[in-house]
């Protein structure tokens, strides 16, 4: 008898056991997210002083001399595809643009696809 009492005895501290292990583990695992949360905070704040500290050496305002030379571009590309002269409008893209679209053609083709509002436009400003 005092065997199977023992038995019992020995399944309830497994249980008490089990349970003691399951508790720790629960709070190893709560400690361990809570110290990610904590880290993942740390960094994103570090980064938004860098952003604020970035933004603040920047200039406040775009010189008058760059606001007409890009004015300019624009309205001389604008005018290249009014007047149907690929090579005009060609000219004006960007380099990573000329890379893409190898030829005028091509360009021009892009635009009056995907950009038609460009390409002949009533109006701009």
């Amino acid at each position: 008898m005092s065997h199977s009492i023992y038995r019992v005895s020995s399944q309830r501290s497994l249980k008490v056991n089990d349970a003691a292990v399951s508790s720790r583990l629960w709070f190893e695992r709560t400690q361990h997210c809570v110290f990610l949360a904590f880290a993942a905070l740390a960094a994103l704040a570090m980064v938004m002083v860098s952003a604020v500290r970035a933004d603040e050496s920047l200039p406040t305002r775009v010189p008058t001399a760059t606001i007409e030379q890009m004015k300019s571009v624009i309205t001389a590309q604008i005018d290249a595809f009014l007047a149907e002269d690929a090579e005009a409008a060609y000219a004006f893209a960007s380099e990573p643009i000329k890379r893409r679209f190898s030829t005028p053609n091509r360009f021009v083709s892009m635009v009056q696809r995907g950009y038609p509002v460009v390409y002949s436009p009533q109006s701009f400003s």
